[in-house]
Formats: C-alpha cells, sequence, structure tokens
C-alpha cells in the first residue's frame, strides 16, 4: 500500500465515494429485485402486508396470507428476532422521529386492522400504520447500511491490521476498499435479508476471535462471553451459521486449552463461553415461542393460549430438519451440488474466488515442505478459509444451492484473496487486475441492482392509489406492502397455483368470491382505496384467461361499471407472446382489450422471458419493460 499524501488522499476519495454510492442504493432504493426473501423473510411484508383473518373456506383456497410460510407455526422454521431487529425497530425509530418533527393535522386515530402480537406490540406504535410503502422500502435498507458500514467495514479494518501493532490506521487497507467495492456490498448490503445479517455476524465473530488470539490472554471473560452470545445469535438468524462458525470456535478452544497454564484456566473461559451461549438461545426460544403460542392460538381460537411448546419453536432446528428432507427442498428447486463450488462463488466474488481456490491448492500441496525459513501464516488467514472451507462444503451437500447462502464468505475471501489480486499497486499486471475487478463489479451490480425484475417494484408503488384488481403474470411475487400510502389503503394478495383449474365448478362457475373486507379506519371525507393483487407467477395463459373471466365477465347483466377495474401487468415480451402484436398502445386477446396505461421507468429484465430477437439491439432494449395494461371487455356477450 502506497503511504505518500497524495496516494492516502486518493484511497481515502475512492473509499468515502463507494461509502456514497452505498447509502445512494439505500436512498434511492435500487429498483433491482433480487428475491422475494428480502420482502417475505426481512420482515417488512410480515409485519406490514394487508392480512385477512376473516375469510371463508373457499376463499382460503386462493387467499395466500402475506405472511411467509416459515413464520407459520406449523413450521416455525425461522426467529422472529431478525426480522423485528431488521425492519420494525428501524421503522419505530423512524416513526418516532417523524411524529416530533412533523405536526400531523389528523386529529383522528386509525385502529389497527388486528390484535397486535404481544411480542413486538412494545416496539409498535399507531403511527406505524402511517407509514408509505416506499417509507417502509427505503427506511429498513437505510438501516441495514448503516449497520453494514459498521460491522462489515469495520471488522475488515480490524482485521487488516490484527497482529501488525507498527501498522498505523492512516489510510484504508486494500482489503476495506475491495469490500466497499464488491457487488455483494454494494447490493446484499443494503437490503433486509437474513443472510446479509449472517454476513455481519460472521464478521464480528473473525474479528473476536482474531484479535483474542493475537493478545494471548489465558482468561478473557469478555471475548468468551462475546463468542458465546454470538454464536448463538448467528444460529438464530440462519442455522447455517454454524457450519461457517464451527471451525473458528475450535481454532480458538485449541488457543485457549495451548494457552492456559492450568485446566482452571481453560475451564473457565469455556464455561462463560457455554453460559452466554445457553442464555442467549434460551431468550431466542423464549420471544419465539410466546410469538408462535399467540399466533397458534390467534388462528385456532379453540382455547388458552399454550406456552409450554417451547421444545418445537426452536427456530434452527426446526430448519435444519426441514432442510435434510430432498422433498422439502424440491419446491425450492434442486441444483447439482458442485453450483456453489463452480458457480455461485465466481458469481459473488468473481476473481477473488479463483484465487482463493488457486491457493488454497497451493497451501495444501505446499504444506509438507514448509522449513524453518519459510514466511509464517497468519491465524487471521488460516481462521478464514477453515470458515470458508467449511461452509462451501457443508452447503454443497444440500442439493438446493443459491448465490446468497455463501455471503458469509464475504469478508474472509476478500480478506484471503485481496494481496493476491491487488500485488504491488503499480504496473501493467496491477491495472488489468484491478480493471478486471471493477468491470465485473460494475456488470454484476448494474444488473442485479438496477436490472433484474426492476420495473416490479415501481408498478407496486404506482397502483398504491387506485382502487383496482391487479393481475401480476410473469413476474416474481409481489409485495402487498409496497401499494401502502396511509392507513386508508388495502392490498389483497392473492396467489394462483397450478391448480387453479381444479377450482371451476361443474357448472363453470369459479368458486372464487370477491368478498368485500372490513374497512380498516372510517374517515368518510378520505378517499379510500382497496387493491386486490392477483399473483399468477408462471401460469399457463388458459389460466390468466379463468382469473380475467372470473374479475371481468364480459356479459350483458354485469355492467362493466358496476366492477372494479381489472388490470394486467406483465413484462412486454409476455404481451407479445400472448397477441403476436406489437403495438405499444395495447393488443387484444380473446374477448379483452388492453390498453397500456403505465410503463415502469426502470428496466425490466426478466431472465426466464427474454424479448424476441428481431436483429435490432435497439427494439430489444426497448422491450425490456414491466407494462400496466388496463383490461376492458372487447364488447359484451350475450
Amino acid at each position: 500500500m502506497p503511504t505518500s499524501k497524495l496516494s492516502n488522499t486518493l484511497w481515502w476519495t475512492l473509499y468515502l465515494l463507494l461509502i456514497a454510492l452505498r447509502f445512494y442504493g439505500a436512498i434511492y432504493s435500487l429498483p433491482g429485485y433480487i428475491h422475494p426473501d428480502e420482502f417475505f423473510q426481512g420482515g417488512q411484508e410480515l409485519f406490514f402486508g394487508q392480512q385477512f383473518d376473516s375469510l371463508s373456506p373457499t376463499d382460503h383456497v386462493y387467499f395466500v396470507k402475506n405472511v411467509p410460510w416459515e413464520f407459520e407455526p406449523s413450521n416455525a422454521v425461522r426467529s422472529i428476532v431478525p426480522p423485528m431487529f431488521m425492519t420494525l425497530l428501524p421503522l419505530r425509530m423512524y416513526a418516532c422521529m417523524k411524529d416530533l418533527l412533523v405536526v400531523s393535522t389528523s386529529t383522528e386515530q386509525c385502529n389497527q386492522p388486528s390484535q397486535q402480537n404481544p411480542v413486538y406490540s412494545f416496539l409498535w406504535s399507531e403511527s406505524l400504520n402511517q407509514l408509505s410503502g416506499r417509507e417502509v422500502l427505503v427506511i429498513p435498507r437505510m438501516f441495514i447500511c448503516i449497520l453494514s458500514l459498521i460491522i462489515l467495514d469495520g471488522s475488515m479494518w480490524l482485521l487488516a491490521f490484527c497482529g501488525q501493532h507498527k501498522k498505523k490506521m492512516c489510510v484504508p487497507p486494500s482489503e476495506v476498499i475491495m469490500l466497499a467495492s464488491s457487488w455483494p456490498c454494494l447490493v446484499f448490503g443494503i437490503r433486509p435479508f437474513t443472510n446479509t445479517l449472517e454476513a455481519m455476524c460472521l464478521a464480528a465473530l473473525l474479528v473476536v476471535i482474531n484479535l483474542d488470539i493475537c493478545n494471548s490472554q489465558k482468561r478473557n471473560r469478555r471475548s468468551s462471553v462475546c463468542i458465546g452470545i454470538m454464536c448463538s445469535v448467528g444460529i438464530f438468524v440462519r442455522f447455517t451459521f454454524a457450519f461457517f462458525a464451527f471451525p473458528l470456535v475450535l481454532v480458538w478452544i485449541w488457543h485457549k486449552w495451548n494457552s492456559s497454564f492450568t485446566a482452571r484456566h481453560f475451564i473457565y473461559n469455556m464455561t462463560w463461553l457455554a453460559s452466554a451461549f445457553l442464555a442467549t438461545s434460551a431468550m431466542f426460544i423464549w420471544v419465539d415461542t410466546k410469538y408462535y403460542s399467540w399466533k397458534d392460538h390467534n388462528e385456532q381460537s379453540d382455547g388458552a393460549m399454550d406456552h409450554g411448546n417451547a421444545l418445537g419453536y426452536i427456530t434452527p432446528l426446526n430448519a435444519l430438519l426441514y432442510n435434510s428432507e430432498t422433498s422439502n427442498l424440491a419446491a425450492h428447486g434442486l441444483h447439482p451440488r458442485v453450483t456453489h463450488f463452480l458457480l455461485n462463488m465466481p458469481m459473488l466474488f468473481g476473481p477473488l474466488a479463483i484465487v482463493l481456490y488457486i491457493s488454497t491448492c497451493k497451501n495444501v500441496l505446499s504444506a509438507g515442505d514448509r522449513n524453518k525459513n519459510s514466511q509464517p501464516v497468519s491465524i487471521v488467514d488460516i481462521n478464514c478459509r477453515w470458515a470458508i472451507l467449511s461452509g462451501l462444503f457443508v452447503l454443497s451437500c444440500a442439493p438446493h444451492q443459491e448465490a446468497r447462502f455463501l455471503l458469509p464468505c464475504i469478508v474472509p475471501v476478500i480478506l484471503v484473496s485481496t494481496k493476491d489480486i491487488i500485488g504491488t499497486p503499480r504496473g501493467p499486471k496491477f491495472i488489468v487486475r484491478v480493471g478486471f475487478w471493477t468491470v465485473f463489479n460494475i456488470a454484476l451490480y448494474t444488473f442485479f441492482g438496477w436490472l433484474h425484475q426492476g420495473g416490479l417494484v415501481e408498478t407496486m408503488l404506482h397502483i398504491s392509489n387506485t382502487s383496482s384488481n391487479h393481475i401480476y403474470y410473469k413476474t416474481y411475487t409481489p409485495p402487498s406492502f409496497l401499494a401502502r400510502v396511509e392507513t386508508y389503503s388495502y392490498v389483497q394478495t392473492v396467489r394462483m397455483t397450478q391448480d387453479y383449474d381444479a377450482s371451476i365448478n361443474g357448472d363453470g362457475n369459479n368458486s372464487y368470491h370477491n368478498d368485500e373486507i372490513q374497512n380498516q379506519c372510517s374517515a368518510p371525507s378520505t378517499k379510500q382505496y382497496k387493491n386486490r393483487v392477483l399473483d399468477l407467477q408462471g401460469n399457463e395463459p388458459r389460466v390468466l384467461l379463468n382469473v380475467l373471466q372470473s374479475n371481468l365477465p364480459c356479459t350483458n347483466s354485469i355492467g362493466e361499471d358496476n366492477l372494479m377495474p381489472v388490470y394486467l401487468v406483465t413484462p412486454y415480451s409476455i404481451a407479445n407472446s400472448l397477441s403476436n402484436e406489437t403495438d405499444p398502445v395495447g393488443f387484444a386477446w380473446q374477448e379483452y382489450n388492453f390498453t397500456n396505461v403505465y410503463i415502469s421507468p426502470h428496466v425490466h429484465v426478466s431472465t426466464e422471458d427474454w424479448p424476441n430477437w428481431n436483429g435490432s439491439a435497439i427494439t430489444f432494449l426497448n422491450h425490456l419493460q414491466l407494462v400496466v395494461y388496463e383490461v376492458t371487455c372487447m364488447k359484451a356477450i350475450a
């Protein structure tokens, strides 16, 4: 690392610009939609999605509650604490500040739609009902962005200088610059994924363990307690944390055993470690048991609340048991066992993953040839490699493999591989390596941060001031909380499955009913919106036609004016495939006219449904759109 004043200024300028880019992505809210788990496991849909408790048994076949399946009492594979921390806590703080700074003109308080769960009732307030969908989207992202700066960047600073007492922290180390410029940090690091929180837990654990080993204190109660707490928190965030943390804890225990002069010192450290782990785990289990017991009682309403089933609500154990069954994972998609190794690691970390593989092989092959004059391997390097290899190996044993599962590797991978990538910061090799790293991250940042399903979020925000049926077809699941404007906004979310045709009765009448939902708040002088969002996912066109005929029957007996307006939200390529027309104004299909009323301002790339190539790149790019079509009857059918 260069040490001149000019070089220091350049490094600081680059680092601050990268931090600004991260905050810009959080505040502006990057439109890219990576995966539904951001909204459905992060807490936004769980706490702010519209829920309905009084549906008929027939409706329950088609209505999907906005509570993710992981948080249903019958499954209980996710702890309620992480979404409370990532979403509810920052929104509560924001609402309090908003109440202090903004004088409300409303003289009425709106009742909450349903009894609040006592677990998070202390974080809830009436002001949270006033938050718009954009606020619920942006505030948790800003909170996670701040956490990533403190924990991920802070951990990298400390680990980069661990054991180098003579080196001053006067300039950002190259590892910090690599972290701040990596696309996982710029995209995942600002979103309330549990994977992001898991990465933070592993980074913090690396700091505590490595600093404790470097300090070589035989009795350090504070480190033992911190390690126990962080291991417990990480496991309850995601059970896969144990696979990354296990070798780190083993190395720490081995170090304590070797550095302790007596067994009493060793037992002293292990006792504090175990006590902190068990106490923290007991708190998680207590909170989860209270939440799931209340929810189970609230859904069944057949007796007193049961708080005695704590063993049934140990969420990491439930998640482990669920993911150990291949039949369960098949519902989420099965992948080859080498997907993590050959595809996901290079996709997340690019050249760093390749360098990691090569350097690890070299270390293994040269392990027996080391002599006394060989440069010793740092404890930080050893711990990082063990954490990566352990997590990668165990996660590769499962047939369901998504790239974000390896996000905890971000800090250890950068620590291990940065020196080999950067090398000497001068010369043509340095320029080529840095150029390749820059191009790789710009490409992935643009795709996942801006383009992938990039129109969906904006269309959900657009429909929040309408009262209509919106049919989402061939898109990711639309999160209903985005359609919030104020207390007087409602969204009813329906997911139509491949079994939809079974819902058509023998007489041809659809068994799906458009029941009225009780208004959440009465205010005669305020316009009230009711939105019904239907998620058709990737069903066949005949299912789309059935849904249209259910919500907009083109008959003389029912006038269109007496029905809620119907809108179809779908990629342009899908609309084009339905009609084989290229008119940007709209198209006709079956007995319906589809009129283009809104185009998302952001590019919408759906990897499953690319536009047809007609030889023109400009036309192809212009068709990467998510379009909202107003659906009307072509003519009345007798």
